[in-house]
């Protein structure tokens, strides 16, 4: 019987050296193919976007959970009271909504613009999905659009606070070695405090997540 080893999580410096090296990557793929415009443009906005995805994982882990910046303890952000209280969330959808349309007006400028703007509307981009996806993981509806990924952050609010701290994409956690282990399971005390409802579809892994 096969048994899966999880795979210790990487340090800061490998983390910020790994990322480094993918964006280097990026810009430099830019610079080669830079004679056709709207490849450009779709390679310089994917950069800016995963930059925002890193930067996601980045602040969570290492602001929010490791605490790098001595002395803040949790006063920085008050995370802490976010996995206490999953529901209450300060940033209402109406207001997540406004971020979406300020990134439309952004992108609709970088393509009028060119050059390296879309790295920002990229960035941006990213910010927004980022809210709106955030608040969705906290809706019961989240699990028919990002099962795998709302399995991870429940398991991050009560069994697994050290895994699990991207929402945007799964691709940080599995680089650098924060994914929630397969076997780990949700269970119904779980979804109550998550969801504040009882009898709410359990989401494991072995559920077609």
């Amino acid at each position: 019987m096969k048994t899966s080893i999880q795979r210790p999580p990487l340090p800061l410096k490998a983390c910020l050296f790994i990322s480094l090296g993918i964006f280097s990557s990026l810009l430099v793929l830019e610079k080669v193919i830079a004679s056709d415009p709207k490849v450009s443009f779709l390679i310089l906005f994917s950069t800016g976007w995963l930059l925002w995805t890193f930067l996601e994982y980045f602040i969570h882990r290492f602001l929010m959970h490791e605490l790098i910046i001595p002395g803040s303890k949790d006063n920085l952000f008050h995370h802490h009271e976010h996995h206490r209280n999953p529901q209450d969330l300060k940033v209402k959808l109406p207001h997540r909504l406004v971020f979406l349309l300020i990134f439309l007006i952004a992108l609709k400028l970088s393509i009028q613009s060119g050059g390296y703007t879309p790295i920002f509307s990229g960035l941006l981009g990213g910010f927004s999905t980022y809210n709106l996806i955030h608040y969705l993981l906290h809706q019961p509806i989240g699990r028919y659009f990002f099962p795998r990924v709302q399995r991870a952050h429940i398991l991050h609010h009560y069994h697994r606070p050290h895994h699990g701290y991207s929402f945007s994409t799964s691709l940080w956690d599995w680089l650098f070695g924060t994914q929630p282990p397969k076997s780990d399971i949700i269970n119904q005390s779980m979804l109550k405090k998550y969801f504040h409802k009882t009898n709410f579809p359990i989401t494991n892994q072995n559920q077609k997540l």
